[in-house]
């Protein structure tokens, strides 16, 4: 099992470095959202540090939905899924590691640049901080839901409006959660307790949603 991992995983990233564009693509969205959205409010720090959770944590989402729609299609039209049904390893582990791959290679840049999107935010580095971590905990719970989104589309040919109806309702706890602890950043107990919010929501997703994710996958493909 270990080695069909590590094959799965080999295979993404080799993937991802001969198709760069498609790693930057979100990378440049995030970065341009956050530019652009404060141009649009009054030259005020205090609106700007108010508003900036929802800013950073929306842009985060949509960046994830903007990279989501390939996860799955690629490898369903060329029968790497199918591959994988007939192989005695792990469906879901197998599904578990692509996604993980899939958040190492497009959703942690978004993380690494967190003191840059401090820096245009006017954010402190104890505010940044607590972005970063929060980021850490609710972006792979963001990408797992809306994997689980995606799996349930991949046979459908118009897919925006469906994976939105699906996903929105899904991530609006991990948001408030999210957004909630840089809110509250001089709160060190709140701030805690919502990242233990997150980190259960993470723990149970980890769990559950593979799971769910490879049979929704086993239903589209048949």
């Amino acid at each position: 099992m270990r080695c069909a991992i590590r094959r799965v995983m080999h295979r993404e990233f080799m993937l991802a470095a001969r198709n760069v564009s498609q790693i930057i693509n979100p990378l440049f969205f995030f970065i341009i959202t956050i530019v652009l959205f404060p141009l649009s409010l009054p030259v005020d720090v205090g609106v700007l540090q108010t508003v900036a959770p929802g800013i950073v944590w929306m842009a985060a989402l949509f960046a994830i939905l903007l990279s989501i729609d390939r996860l799955f299609l690629q490898d369903a039209a060329d029968g790497i899924f199918e591959q994988w049904l007939l192989s005695p390893h792990s469906f879901s582990l197998l599904l578990l590691a692509k996604i993980i791959c899939h958040w190492c290679i497009n959703i942690l840049p978004l993380i690494i640049l967190t003191p840059l999107v401090a820096l245009m935010l006017q954010l402190t580095m104890h505010q940044a901080l607590i972005l970063a971590c929060s980021l850490l905990l609710g972006t792979p719970i963001l990408l797992l839901l809306t994997a689980l989104a995606a799996a349930f589309t991949v046979s459908e040919g118009n897919k925006g409006v469906l994976m939105a109806l699906i996903v929105f309702p899904l991530v609006i706890p991990v948001i408030i959660f999210g957004a909630g602890s840089l809110v509250y950043a001089g709160q060190p107990e709140v701030v805690v307790g919502l990242f233990a919010l997150l980190g259960a929501l993470l723990i149970i997703t980890l769990i559950a949603l593979p799971i769910a994710i490879s049979s929704a996958l086993r239903i589209t493909l048949n």
